[in-house]
C-alpha cells in the first residue's frame, strides 16, 4: 500500500466513472461523468487554489485514469495554473512549460 497527498482526488477512468469498490473512493474522489460534477469540480479547484495561493503555494492533484478525460483534465489543469498565475495567484508555481 502507498499513501499519497493531495488537496483534489479526481478519479477519470472513462466514459462511466466506477470506483470498483475501492475503499475510500467514493468518500474523497471527485467523479467527472455530468455536468454538475464537473461545475462542482471548477468550484473546488478554485476554492483549493486561492487556499494555496495565500497558504502553501502548493496544490496538488491526482488524477487517476489515463483516457480521454484524465488526459484532457491533465492538460487543461496545466493551462488554467498559468491562466491563473498571470491573474495575480501567481504564489502556486506551476509545472515548467515542455
Amino acid at each position: 500500500m502507498r499513501d499519497v497527498r493531495y488537496d483534489i482526488l479526481v478519479m477519470a477512468v472513462g466514459s462511466v466513472c466506477n470506483d470498483y469498490g475501492i475503499k475510500g473512493v467514493a468518500e474523497h474522489c471527485m467523479f467527472l461523468d455530468t455536468t454538475e460534477q464537473a461545475e462542482r469540480f471548477q468550484e473546488r479547484l478554485m476554492e483549493e487554489y486561492v487556499r494555496a495561493h495565500v497558504t502553501k503555494g502548493k496544490l496538488e492533484v491526482v488524477i487517476i485514469g489515463g483516457g480521454a478525460t484524465g488526459i484532457e483534465l491533465a492538460a487543461q489543469l496545466h493551462e488554467v495554473s498559468h491562466l491563473l498565475n498571470t491573474y495575480g495567484l501567481d504564489r502556486v508555481k506551476p509545472p515548467m512549460s515542455s
